[in-house]
């Protein structure tokens, strides 16, 4: 795909998918996997498949990018992560494994 459209398309729609995933949950804490919940799996399934130009795919990621700048500036979610839990998390997720 990369020869037929000159640039790694399925990398753009996971950037762009990246992108958009990093606001949503800046904004709303919330993450959403499914991208039908969006609306923009159809635009997304696009980019993938090289409908889009590498102009335009760079021109909706530098606005995303502005606009995760913007999301992180008005996030509510604390800057930094308390560590410990997740370590402790992380420890007890092995150990329910058995290793």
């Amino acid at each position: 795909m990369e020869a037929k459209v000159g640039y790694d398309s399925k990398f753009a729609m996971q950037a762009i998918r990246l992108l958009r995933t990093g606001i949503e949950i800046l904004e709303t804490q919330k993450l959403i996997v499914d991208r039908r919940e969006t609306g923009d799996v159809q635009e997304l399934l696009a980019i993938k498949s090289g409908e889009f130009s590498y102009e335009e795919v760079m021109a909706i990621a530098n606005a995303l990018y502005k606009g995760l700048d913007e999301a992180y500036a008005k996030s509510s979610l604390p800057r930094s992560v308390d560590r410990e839990p997740i370590n402790q998390l992380c420890i007890d997720l092995v150990a329910m494994q058995g290793w």
